[in-house]
């Protein structure tokens, strides 16, 4: 293997191990850091819509949901580039990819419980894993739509 593939490959690995990283250290904050980060970023949210005459303003419980959303969203789309590494000769079939989707939520929800101030939502759990699931599809769809392109038309 080349260094510029290598190169490329490790760069695909730590991606997603960044993001796992990150979300887990969020885990680690006590409630009133992630309080505050929440107030923070729902502020400017609900100033954004008000700026676009939006509906109602944003609760923080919306922001927090959104935010679950959003952060396994990019981990589920980071993930694929893994499970679909060119080169490779095993591919993890789908039921592993779901879960190992499904088990990064339930560490992470673990984690919160020993936060202190924080607790643990089966219904975050299903808000990542949703969230995992549609980046993971968006993935495939953007590779199976990219791929479709460039198969040459008789």
């Amino acid at each position: 293997m080349n260094n510029r593939k290598f190169n490329q490959n490790a760069l695909l690995i730590l991606i997603p191990i960044f993001i796992c990283l990150l979300i887990f250290r969020n885990s680690m904050d006590p409630l009133v850091k992630s309080d505050m980060q929440s107030g923070f970023v729902l502020y400017y949210l609900n100033r954004f819509l008000v700026a676009f005459g939006a509906g109602p303003e944003l609760s923080q419980f919306a922001v927090r949901k959104m935010a679950h959303f959003t952060e396994y969203f990019v981990l589920g789309f980071a993930l694929t580039f893994i499970f679909q590494m060119p080169g490779r000769k095993w591919k993890p079939s789908l039921s592993l990819q779901l879960f190992l989707l499904l088990l990064v939520p339930v560490i992470d929800e673990t984690i919160q419980l020993r936060s202190s101030g924080r607790n643990s939502s089966v219904i975050d759990v299903w808000i990542d894993f949703a969230g995992c699931i549609i980046g993971l599809g968006l993935s495939y769809l953007v590779r199976f739509l990219r791929n479709r392109s460039r198969k040459p038309r008789p």
